[in-house]
């Protein structure tokens, strides 16, 4: 089983908390670092400022992003990354929102899964062994398309 790094993009100090314990829990993930809006995923995905050495800040695999932060939004980030190809990074969206536009606009704009935030641990594990399947899939993708 490969290991997938993880970057969490989420103002929250509760859900932060959350995911963390998630993750921890699963031997396929590795948090990697945290980050509260989305300038700071711009600026750790670019590995610049505060983020610019890669041995402690290494690309993420998958970057969980909340919609909604401050300064610049999930909605800001997945329009950023839109002009950025980064073909090794998988982007859910984690978002308290069960809102069809916010689903169908995330989607729109690139990002490759969009899950609803929970209270019930037992979701929580669901959530991330679909997950996990999501960038298994998409990891298997590209090696094969590297090999075709």
């Amino acid at each position: 089983m490969r290991p997938f790094t993880v970057l969490i993009a989420d103002d929250s100090p509760d859900d932060r908390f959350t995911l963390r314990r998630v993750i921890g829990r699963l031997p396929q993930f590795k948090l990697i670092g945290e980050v509260e809006d989305g300038t700071e995923v711009i600026a750790y995905l670019e590995g610049t400022a505060a983020f610019m050495d890669r041995k402690k800040y290494p690309m993420p695999h998958l970057l969980l992003l909340d919609l909604k932060m401050p300064r610049f939004d999930g909605f800001d980030v997945l329009k950023w990354l839109r002009s950025k190809p980064m073909r090794d990074l998988t982007v859910v969206v984690l978002s308290g929102s069960s809102l069809a536009t916010d689903v169908e606009a995330s989607l729109a704009l690139g990002a490759h899964g969009y899950w609803t935030k929970t209270s019930d641990a037992r979701k929580h594990n669901l959530i991330a062994e679909e997950i996990a399947a999501l960038l298994d899939k998409r990891h298997a993708s590209q090696f094969s398309q590297t090999f075709a």
